[in-house]
Order: C-alpha cells, then structure tokens, then sequence
C-alpha cells in the first residue's frame, strides 16, 4: 500500500509539474499577444513619426529638436522601443536607405547605450536579439564594438553569428576583418553559406572590402578561405584572379582550396587557368578530374572539347558524367562524336545525362539504353 501510494504521490508531482508548464506557456502568450497589440496601435503615432523623421534625413531636411526630443522622451517605455525598432528595420529594407539610419541613430546615442547596457546583463537569447537591432542601427562606437566583438567569443553559436552579422550590417571594415581573424584564429565554426550570406550584408565599400579579404587571404583557416572564394565568384570579382591563379598554380594547396578555386575560373574565364584545368583534368584526382570536367563546359573551344572527349571516357563514373553535361553545352556536332566512339560507357553516359538534363525523354532513354545493349552484343 506505501508503494502505491509513493506512486500517486509522484504521478502527482509530475502532473502538477506539467500543468506548471503549461500555464507558464500561456501566461507568457498572453503577455506576448498583448505586448503586440501595445506596439501595433503605435504604428500611427510613434512608429509614423520615426519614419517621417527618416524621411527627413533622406531629403536632407532638419528635424526640430523638440521632435527629436519627443522619440528619445517615449524610449523609456517597452512597447515605443519595438514600434521605434520596427520603424528603423522597415526603413533599411531599401538598401539606399542604410546611410540615412546610421545619420539618423546618432541622434539617440544615448538611448542605445541605455540598450546596450541592459542587453549585456541578459542571458545570450538577449544578446542575439541585441546584436540584431545593433545591426539594423548602424552605429560605430567604441561601446558597440566591444560588445559585439566579446559576444564572438561565446559557446552560442547564434550569438556568435548574430555578432558578426551586425558587425558585417554596421559597414566598419577594420572591424569587420578583426572579426573574421577571431572567428578564424579560433577556429569557430560557422556555416559556409551564412558566412557568405555575412559577407554579402556588409555596409560598406564592397571593393575595400574585397580587397582586405584576398591581401589577409592567407591568414585565415581553410574552411573560411573556401567561403571566401565562392563569394569573389559569386559576385564575380576579377581583380582577384591573379592571387587565386597562383593557388591553382600549385599543386602543394590544399585539396578543397584548389577546388574552390577551380570552380571560380568557371565564372572568371582566365586562358592560362583554363591549361592548368585540363592538365588536372587529365592526371589529377576523382574529385579535381570531376570538378575541372564541370568548369570546361564554360570555355568553348576546341582545346576543351578535345579534353572532354577524353575525360567522358574515365574509369570513374563522376568524371564521365561532369563531361557529359558539360559536352551538352556545346553543339549537336559534338554529342554525335561521343555516339561514334568505341566506348559503351560514355555513349550510355550522354544518354542518361541528356535524360538529366530534360534533353530526351525517359521513354526515349530507354530505347537508347535498348539500342546500346543490341549493339555491343554484335
């Protein structure tokens, strides 16, 4: 009966637990919701008022101090700070408008230390949303700066990233690049594509930008390089070919750096890159032959066709289909040397890239297939 009764005792502790839990949720949606309608009904007053001062700026128009006065007065209240963030992120939703927020935040420096002073107490939750807002602001200060650039040494990845987004969005370059060096002297992970993304959001000169990323290149660990050269390819930035040429040039780089750099002179089109691609091609490993396979589709001449008429030959299987697409951006001519070949691997290889690539029909694959088969039994 004791045991019986324990049981009870700590099903019921455990429901009390749960019915806890549940309340807390609520309560704090209904706080939520009513936080919402707090700042919603702010959008024709505080939020229109902040906007219209914005404006101002952007047509080189003064603002009354009293006008000033009246914003910096209602940022002592919770909801007027989310309708007056929300302004801010509304207007820098046009690019153009970046430069007039950063003139326009200077005016309640005040207030954003008060922000910033009360985020720094918070859990990183907290933080991150901190560094978000500090990044729509755009201000550059000492204060600013020393937070952001601490948050990036913390065990949250998202306060990490969120820290060198803002510092990307706030466009102070020696900043921006001191960041990257401590992300890379640390060697803290972060995703490929979001760094890229980083990199993408920053607000200021891009060509500066540039620059300082392919002079400190060699700094930076390996996983930070790779996102590097697929943003100067992204973004086609030429006066970086040169620097890259020497990585493809040697043959001691890392494996997935030259790679990366293949896959740049897919878009940068460089002669002498194009030479080092097919000697790759003809003798380097899987993945270079794969990779280099690919990037010949966007030199069209007849050195490279050549190439890929070799190299859909390969014995692996990755190789052969690279070159079958990439022989597919040529002219019919050239598919119908791959049909003449005495090869059964590569015929049946265009065929099923053709399939791939919408060119033929799986009907009309399968008949091909069947042609194949009859034919080399002959």
């Amino acid at each position: 009966m004791q045991n019986i009764a324990n049981i009870y005792v700590i099903l019921s502790f455990f429901i009390y637990i749960i019915l806890s839990a549940v309340m807390y949720m609520i309560i704090l949606d209904i706080i939520q919701i009513i936080s919402n309608k707090k700042v919603k009904k702010l959008d024709d007053t505080l939020k229109k008022e902040v906007l219209r001062q914005l404006n101002c700026i952007k047509e080189d128009k003064e603002i009354p101090k009293i006008h000033i006065e009246y914003v910096a007065q209602s940022l002592k209240k919770k909801h007027y700070i989310k309708a007056f963030i929300n302004a801010i992120t509304e207007f820098n939703q046009n690019k153009e408008n970046h430069k007039f927020t950063r003139i326009y935040i200077s005016n309640y420096e005040n207030f954003v230390a008060k922000f910033l002073k009360k985020s720094k107490k918070k859990n990183e939750v907290i933080k991150s949303y901190c560094a978000v807002i500090l990044g729509e602001f755009k201000l550059s200060n000492y204060e600013i700066n020393s937070f952001l650039m601490q948050s990036l040494n913390n065990n949250s990845m998202y306060l990490r990233v969120s820290s060198l987004e803002a510092i990307s969005k706030i466009g102070n370059l020696n900043k921006f690049i001191e960041a990257i060096k401590y992300i890379s002297d640390n060697n803290y992970y972060i995703n490929n594509k979001i760094f890229i993304d980083i990199l993408k959001q920053f607000d200021g000169d891009k060509y500066l930008l540039n620059k300082a990323l392919i002079d400190n290149f060699n700094i930076f660990n390996n996983n930070l390089k790779k996102s590097i050269i697929e943003h100067f390819k992204n973004n086609k930035v030429e006066f970086v070919k040169d620097n890259l040429l020497e990585i493809l040039k040697d043959e001691n780089s890392e494996k997935e750096i030259r790679i990366s750099v293949i896959k740049y002179f897919s878009i940068i089109h460089n002669k002498c890159a194009k030479h080092i691609i097919i000697d790759i091609l003809k003798r380097g490993d899987w993945e270079y032959r794969a990779v280099s396979a690919s990037t010949l589709s966007s030199y069209k001449d007849e050195e490279s066709i050549n190439a890929l008429l070799v190299s859909i030959t390969d014995k692996n299987w990755y190789v052969r289909y690279n070159s079958a697409i990439s022989l597919l951006q040529f002219s019919d001519d050239i598919i119908d040397l791959v049909f003449f070949k005495d090869d059964k691997y590569s015929r049946d290889i265009i065929f099923y890239a053709m399939f791939m690539e919408n060119k033929i029909s799986y009907e009309e694959y399968l008949e091909k297939l069947k042609y194949l088969e009859v034919s080399n039994n002959v």
